[in-house]
């Protein structure tokens, strides 16, 4: 993420598991959320971080981060969530093709 202005947008897998146990990526991931960096991601569903957290025992704060991560990208205006299979992600991630990915 720290090269991430380099490049004309981020794409970012599966993020919202046990990538939110260590300080420096959540702060990394919050200020890239911040930046006018274009970014394409897909976000754990909160089912499955629920699982990690029984799995590895993680506690109620790893749940606490996982919020905090989906509030950031709620709020964001360039942000949005969308659940696979809806017929809006299709056109959706076209737009966001034809936006950031010219040619």
């Amino acid at each position: 993420m720290q090269e991430a202005e380099y490049y004309p947008f981020v794409l970012l897998d599966e993020i919202g598991g046990l990538d939110l146990v260590v300080p420096q990526f959540r702060e990394a991931l919050k200020e890239l959320l911040r930046k006018e960096t274009a970014l394409l991601g897909v976000v754990k569903e909160r089912e499955e971080a629920e699982n990690l957290r029984e799995l590895f025992g993680l506690g109620k704060r790893f749940m606490g981060y996982y919020d905090e991560l989906i509030e950031m990208i709620e709020a964001g205006e360039r942000c949005r969530i969308l659940q696979m299979g809806e017929e809006a992600t299709e056109q959706a991630l076209e737009e966001w093709r034809q936006r950031f990915l010219p040619g």
